[in-house]
């Protein structure tokens, strides 16, 4: 019974063991199972995200690529010279740069090139690298592809430049990435190439990161070298093992090595035979998983699954160390030990016990393989996509947001799954591209745009947005998908640059001054519309000049000279201070400018910003004011030496009438004191036109007719030219009246024609015209100091030598002459500006070398009807006498004698005093006196003009008469104008003071 027992106990048993084995067994390939479905899972999911990375870097990349600002600046860039000079000046450079800009900070992108087709960069992150030609030249491959209108994603590379790491530190051979895509024109014809640059630890490598499992799992990427293409998880070990040095990372640097399983230590391997087998199997093409333990590049017994992805170019694995990865397997093996010694004392428990042991086991099983699938529905790489990811169904109910998508519109995913995706929609704004996109999308394509939509809290912002259909095996569209980013920041930048610009363009322009913006090497980069106006260049046409061109020859050097000395030192004499230059005209013309640089910085760049003016006008009226302030210094002079001589004339004059009347009639005496009168009065003529020509002399201005004063000296000057120049008149009927001193005109037409004589050798000639002008605003701009209104215009022109601009600006100066030596004072045409400008009028000369030269003078209209009638011969010739009592007053004491004298013999009383002191002591003790008859200019405190105001207020009823050869006080000073008409001038005859001193006794003058 026992020994059935036995049997049956081992007949049991071992069935009992046998099927545990079976079960056991069971489990074990569950677990395999599990497991081999956990490698493919995360192989699975991980070359999924790799694929929707690079897909959502293509649409990024093409996303650019296609906006009208990247087309447009492409074509303008396209447009330019391509040296790097030309390109960097360019204001296109920061406008790419701003359109860029937003989309590699959001995507975390290091930066871009626009590239020519002939691989120069037209654009860049940095300026170093405009104008040269792109280093991605050397793989022809990539750049090919683009060309060939793909767009395309690279796998990670050692970059060829410096380049920053995370943490800011520039480093060398430091991995990067490209993506590509061709920039087509309107025409979809490839005209450019843009790429961005991508760093692949902030970027690629947390992709395969995510797929790690448990503590030693590892998810990496290789090449087709067998080069590792993403971070290993262990890099520390890798130092350790010599495979990388002390601050290198792995990828890029770590080639995946086969290792010996004969040796234990990777240290006694030597050489690395060749590539893991999983590797190997990989470039061959080959998608598998080993269960069986296989040492990897670490020299670790490790399992896990591999495959080639083609289209990416790159082999994926990821493994998981053997002791972590099969620890179930071993937990169920050592169960199994345990539940085969535990069944020899009870089987049935033993049996119970390996059944919940297997229950078990397939519950984690279904949980690991449950949660598996959800990790499969919601995609990483969906869910930390930098856009906004809205799926729905094809009556537009949202089934699914990303966080991104909660984040910008402000509604929560409860809040938007299952709602109509019209929640966002503007109901204020147009509908039309709402309809134009469901149509699209209805019809099976995709459309791409921009619309206004509006947040959670009512606020409005701009999307651009991309939305497909999603269609299954069977090409039924069975969702529709939208990616989207929000704009709003970039269209008010756009706005807010758009707006500076033409703000700065309309100051710019508003400005009178000419405005230049340079860069360090002198290329003007910026000019408003008042540097083209006078410099007469149009404004496309000065940007890209140097400012050299804009210079005579002889400042160019020192110029360049300057800009490389502050450029080095720092230190420039010029910056920030105006100074006089000259400026050439696109005509050749040079002008004097006054000029202010200023300095300023953006960021590396040098600019210089200068102000100019052209003062051509302010020199004109430089120069006239020096020509008046010679005049007046001159003027000064002349007076004070017309003064004495006048006085000398005075006594000289008067004492041969004195003496010419004690004479017998005919006598030989008389004649010769007669002749000596007439040079006396020669001299005394000689000192009124001084006089004049100072401005010293009272004006003797009536109202005459031109043409009358020219017709009384046609004759006089057609004497004084030579046979070979003839006269010519050309007199204006009905011409206007004038108000000027006629002497003074005879004088300054006399002038003129000397001079057109003296420019006339070899014969020509003389023209003499007048008429009416009515001057209007036009004409008043066109000629300087000429103001609107009704003139009669003089013309005095010849046929002569002529003269140059330079010499014709100098011609009213005093001293100024360009005949020979001792053939001319130079004061000739001074006193004719003197004359004209006494006369309220304007003179203007036009010559020409060779042809000639033409004096217009300006006298305003006087509205007088009729002209200044001369005084009859009878009635100056009586001599008018008296019986008053008169003062004379003059510090000059042979003058008072001569004045004595005459009016002694004229019937009246005199008394002298010869200072303006004396001369109130006696009136105030004489009450008989009736009329102070003075000099002006006396030494002492008191002249003549305080002495006639002195009486004029203490004594109302005495009378004034004043006398002087210098009268320049009544124009300096206007409250001494009242006694301008009560002044003789010396020298003066008997008969003209008998006149005056009759008159004003009488009360007439």
């Amino acid at each position: 019974m026992q020994r059935y027992y036995y049997l049956i106990i081992t007949v049991g048993t071992c069935l009992f063991l046998l099927l545990g084995w079976q079960s056991y067994s069971n489990i074990e390939k569950q677990l395999r199972f599990a497991l081999f479905e956990t490698f493919n899972t995360t192989l699975s999911l991980t070359q999924q995200g790799v694929q929707s990375w690079v897909n959502e870097n293509q649409h990024t990349v093409n996303t650019l690529a296609v906006a009208d600002e990247v087309i447009s600046l492409t074509e303008q860039l396209l447009a330019i010279k391509r040296t790097p000079e030309s390109l960097k000046i360019s204001a296109l450079q920061s406008q790419i740069r701003k359109i860029i800009q937003p989309t590699l900070a959001s995507h975390k992108l290091s930066g871009f090139f626009l590239i020519s087709l002939d691989d120069i960069n037209l654009a860049s992150t940095r300026d170093e690298n405009i104008g040269l030609v792109n280093l991605l030249s050397k793989q022809p491959n990539f750049l090919n592809k683009l060309k060939s209108g793909e767009t395309v994603v690279t796998l990670p590379q050692v970059s060829d430049v410096l380049l920053e790491n995370q943490e800011g530190k520039t480093m060398s051979n430091y991995p990067t990435m490209f993506m590509g895509t061709p920039v087509r024109d309107k025409n979809n014809k490839i005209i450019a190439l843009l790429t961005l640059r991508i760093d692949p630890a902030s970027n690629f490598i947390p992709l395969f990161q995510r797929g790690r499992l448990g503590e030693t799992g590892e998810t990496y990427a290789f090449n087709r070298q067998g080069v590792l293409i993403s971070s290993s998880r262990f890099d520390d070990q890798l130092r350790n093992l010599g495979l990388l040095d002390k601050n290198q990372s792995s990828i890029l640097n770590v080639t995946l090595p086969e290792f010996s399983l004969e040796t234990s230590s990777i240290g006694d391997q030597g050489e690395k035979s060749s590539l893991t087998r999983m590797v190997q199997s990989a470039l061959k093409g080959q998608s598998s998983s080993a269960l069986l333990p296989y040492i990897d590049y670490r020299g670790i017994e490790v399992v896990g699954a591999w495959a080639w992805v083609e289209k990416l170019n790159l082999g994926i694995a990821t493994t998981q160390d053997t002791d972590e990865a099969l620890g179930p397997l071993n937990t169920a093996r050592k169960i199994f030990i345990i539940f085969c010694s535990i069944t020899i004392f009870g089987f049935f428990f033993a049996l119970t016990l390996s059944e919940l042991s297997r229950r078990k086991l397939l519950t984690e099983i279904k949980a690991r393989q449950f949660a598996e699938k959800e990790l499969h529905k919601l995609s990483i790489a969906v869910e930390q996509s930098p856009s906004s990811v809205m799926i729905t169904d094809l009556e537009g109910i949202i089934e699914y947001v990303n966080p991104k998508f909660t984040e910008v519109s402000g509604f929560s995913r409860l809040e938007t799954i299952g709602k109509n995706a019209r929640i966002l929609q503007d109901h204020g704004c147009s509908s039309d591209n709402y309809l134009d996109m469901w149509k699209q999308l209805r019809s099976g394509k995709s459309w791409i745009g921009e619309l206004i939509n509006q947040r959670k809290d009512g606020k409005e912002y701009i999307e651009l947005i991309k939305m497909a259909p999603l269609v299954d095996q069977q090409g039924v569209t069975t969702n529709y998908i939208g990616v989207t980013e929000d704009i709003t920041e970039r269209k008010k930048n756009e706005r807010e640059t758009e707006y500076s610009k033409l703000m700065l363009e309309s100051v710019l322009n508003t400005v009178g001054e000419a405005i230049i913006t340079a860069n360090k090497d002198g290329y003007i980069i910026m000019a408003n519309q008042a540097t083209a106006d006078i410099w007469k260049h149009n404004i496309d046409d000065l940007i890209g000049m140097n400012l050299c061109e804009l210079m005579p020859e002889k400042y160019r050097e020192a110029h360049r000279n300057g800009m490389k000395r502050y450029l080095l030192s720092g230190q420039g004499k010029v910056l920030n201070r105006r100074i006089e230059l000259e400026g050439l005209l696109a005509t050749g013309e040079i002008f004097p400018m006054e000029i202010l640089i200023s300095d300023t910085r953006f960021g590396e760049e040098r600019m210089f910003t200068a102000a100019l003016r052209d003062i051509t006008e302010r020199k004109a009226t430089e120069r006239k004011m020096r020509r008046m302030q010679k005049m007046d210094a001159i003027g000064e002079l002349s007076g004070g030496l017309a003064h004495d001589f006048n006085n000398l004339l005075g006594i000289i004059i008067g004492n041969l009438d004195l003496m010419s009347r004690k004479l017998e009639a005919g006598s030989k005496l008389l004649e010769q004191l007669e002749t000596t009168q007439n040079a006396a009065l020669r001299g005394a003529d000689l000192t009124r036109r001084l006089l004049n020509f100072a401005r010293h002399s009272a004006l003797s201005s009536s109202i005459v007719n031109v043409n009358s004063v020219l017709a009384n000296i046609q004759k006089m000057i057609a004497k004084s030219l030579t046979s070979k120049i003839s006269l010519k008149t050309i007199f204006s009927d009905d011409l206007w009246m004038v108000k000027l001193d006629p002497g003074d005109l005879e004088d300054a037409i006399v002038n003129l024609s000397i001079n057109a004589r003296d420019a006339m050798p070899n014969g020509g000639e003389l023209i003499f015209e007048t008429r009416n002008i009515v001057v209007d605003n036009n004409v008043s701009q066109q000629k300087a100091n000429l103001t609107p209104g009704e003139y009669v215009e003089v013309a005095v022109s010849d046929t002569g030598t002529g003269m140059s601009k330079e010499v014709s600006e100098y011609i009213f100066d005093p001293f100024f002459s360009t005949k020979e030596k001792n053939k001319g004072t130079g004061l000739g045409l001074t006193m004719v500006y003197g004359f004209v400008q006494r006369s309220k009028g304007q003179i203007y000369v036009s010559s020409k070398v060779s042809i000639g030269t033409t004096f217009k003078i300006y006298f305003p209209r006087s509205f007088s009807t009729s002209a200044a009638k001369l005084p009859l011969p009878e009635e100056i010739s009586m001599i008018q006498t008296g019986t008053e009592t008169i003062l004379i007053v003059d510090d000059e004491k042979e003058l008072a004698a001569v004045a004595q004298e005459m009016l002694r013999e004229l019937g009246y009383t005199t008394i002298c005093a010869y200072s303006a002191e004396e001369a109130l002591k006696i009136i105030e003790e004489d009450r008989t006196i009736d009329l102070v008859f003075s000099d002006v200019v006396m030494q002492g405190a008191i002249g003549g003009f305080e002495l006639a105001v002195a009486v004029a207020n203490r004594y109302p009823n005495l009378k004034v008469l004043l006398t002087s050869g210098f009268t320049g006080q009544v124009e300096s000073f206007d409250k001494y104008a009242q006694w301008e008409k009560n002044i003789i001038t010396k020298p003066y005859r008997r008969d003209q003071l008998a006149k005056r001193i009759r008159a004003t006794l009488d009360g007439s003058n």
